[in-house]
C-alpha cells in the first residue's frame, strides 16, 4: 500500500506529458525528424559530455560520501548528535553558497577551468 503510494506522482507526470506525445519526432533515416528539423546528435561520441559526466559523477560521489559518512566519522571522533548535525548543516549552507555564487563567476570568466580546479 505504502509502496503504491510513490507511484502516484509518477502517474501525474505521465498525465501531464501525455499531450506532449502528439509532438514527438523520430529519426527518418540518416536525416532529421519527419518534420524536416535538425539531426539528432550522438552524445556518446563526444569528448565534452564524457567529461561533463565524469565531473558530475565525481561531483555527486563527494558530496553524498560526505553527507552520508561526515556526521558517522564526528559521532565516531566524540561529537554529539547534535553538534554532528550541525556541523553537516554547515556544510550544506557552505555548498549552497557556493552553488549559487559558482555560475555568476562562471558567466563572468573568459577561462572556466580554474572554477573547477578550486571546486
Amino acid at each position: 500500500m505504502t509502496l503504491g503510494l510513490w507511484a502516484l506522482p509518477a502517474l501525474v507526470a505521465v498525465l501531464a506529458w501525455l499531450p506532449q506525445w502528439r509532438f514527438r519526432t523520430t529519426p527518418a533515416g540518416l536525416g532529421g525528424g519527419p518534420s524536416g528539423g535538425r539531426p539528432l546528435v550522438k552524445v556518446y561520441r563526444h569528448v565534452l559530455a564524457w567529461q561533463v559526466m565524469g565531473f558530475m559523477g565525481l561531483q555527486s560521489l563527494i558530496y553524498y560520501s560526505a553527507l552520508s559518512w561526515l556526521p558517522i566519522l564526528l559521532r565516531d571522533r566524540g561529537a554529539g548528535a547534535v553538534h554532528a548535525g550541525g556541523l553537516l548543516a554547515l556544510m550544506n549552507l557552505g555548498n549552497a553558497v557556493t552553488a549559487l555564487l559558482a555560475p555568476m563567476l562562471a558567466q563572468r570568466a573568459r577561462d572556466q577551468r580554474w572554477l573547477i580546479a578550486a571546486r
